[in-house]
């Protein structure tokens, strides 16, 4: 699982050099299940410290305390690693909540609607307990035409944009990224999007038009708190999984790119478990409306391979019928950024906007590239523009 370019190398040292990684995580998996899982015979010092940090990698640390009674003969050192990463968790989730309630009753009191989508939907509706998901940042969906009055409540709320998170101008830009430092020292993002996905390729995939038609509330966050439905929010879940096997996603200053990242299986295993039949027929159809079915079998198939997802039999048969290739798909279950990027370049405006984006792409501005490889950002600009160029060509 999660797997990386070099694990698809010839021979057997790419194998060798894997298994441990491989191992971990088929352990980390196990721990997320019902029933209990002992630790490791041949664990050592090293094995141990690459155990925490898949646990960082797949963000499911606080789940994995919640669940410590199961975990048979774990070591000391891995239980107060875990007890630390919990109370981390708890404690930015209280003032997260605070800071995030705030925004959303300002926005509600103008009139803009705001959405909220991935994590922290997910975290007050699918979660027990929401500082259980862990998250870096919250993604909030407006309309195009209020982008601007959003980007005032954000100022007024004491939000002030990162620039350095874009690689394109304020007009091509799709979402943008606003942080807050709070009283206690904590820094809390908003990612503030017009669109559902960062991607002019997938600009067809939940519409605000289509979502904000059928919300369901969100009372254990604020009364001002919205979400797309179920089927949407798994869709979404699905689109955003496929996405992250070639976009990289950071911890703790590491890129990492794989698209099967612990916690966001088991954000597709919970919701899953909650579908009625209702649901599950709806999903069938809307993924046909919109030619993503191949997405969506994917991303079940792989919650269900590791958390024995209970998905019927015939929906995971429907979605993967349906043949028709769309845009979405293509871009989706291609691996090649490359192909990624001459699709997104294909689905914008033609002109200008076109060419503009396209050097944007390929040349964003030195703090943008300097943010995107922080482990190599004392680096010369120019070394890092050609890693981002090779990050096109080559999966990297």
């Amino acid at each position: 699982m999660g797997k990386r370019r070099s694990d698809n190398g010839s021979g057997t040292r790419g194998t060798l050099r894997h298994e441990p990684q491989t191992q971990v995580d088929l352990l980390l998996t196990a721990a997320l299940g019902s029933l209990p899982v002992s630790w490791l015979d041949d664990a050592n010092e090293k094995l141990m410290r690459l155990v925490e940090t898949r646990i960082s990698d797949h963000g499911i640390a606080a789940l994995l305390y919640e669940n410590r009674q199961k975990l048979i003969g774990w070591p000391h050192d891995i239980f107060d690693f875990l007890r630390r990463e919990a109370l981390g968790q708890a404690m930015w989730e209280a003032r997260h909540k605070a800071v995030l309630s705030g925004l959303l009753n300002a926005m509600a009191h103008t009139g803009i609607r705001a959405i909220l989508l991935k994590g922290t939907a997910l975290a007050y509706l699918a979660y027990a307990n929401p500082a259980s998901r862990k998250r870096g940042d919250t993604d909030l969906l407006v309309q195009v035409s209020d982008r601007n009055d959003g980007r005032s409540i954000l100022s007024e709320c004491g939000f002030f944009p990162i620039e350095a998170a874009h690689s394109l101008d304020g007009e091509q830009r799709l979402q943008e990224v606003w942080a807050h430092d709070a009283e206690d020292g904590s820094r809390h993002f908003i990612d503030l999007h017009w669109q559902v996905t960062n991607s002019p390729s997938l600009e067809g995939i939940l519409r605000f038009s289509d979502i904000s038609a059928n919300l369901q509330p969100l009372p254990r966050l604020s009364p001002n708190a919205q979400a797309p439905d179920s089927v949407s929010l798994m869709i979404h879940a699905c689109v955003h999984r496929a996405g992250h096997k070639v976009s990289p996603y950071f911890v703790d200053g590491r890129r990492l790119i794989e698209g099967d990242r612990l916690i966001w299986l088991f954000d597709l295993h919970l919701l899953a478990q909650a579908f009625s039949d209702d649901h599950w027929s709806d999903l069938v159809k809307r993924c046909s409306q919109l030619k993503i079915g191949p997405v969506c079998h994917e991303g079940l198939l792989a919650a269900r391979t590791r958390f024995h997802t209970d998905v019927p039999f015939e929906v995971l048969q429907s979605l993967i019928a349906d043949s028709s290739v769309s845009v979405a798909t293509d871009y989706l279950m291609n691996e090649s950024p490359l192909r990624r990027a001459w699709l997104d370049l294909r689905a914008i405006k033609a002109g200008q906007t076109r060419l503009s984006y396209l050097l944007a792409r390929i040349f964003p501005p030195a703090a943008f590239i300097r943010s995107k490889y922080p482990n190599h950002a004392h680096w010369p600009v120019v070394l890092l523009y050609a890693r981002r160029i090779a990050s096109l060509v080559f999966r990297k």
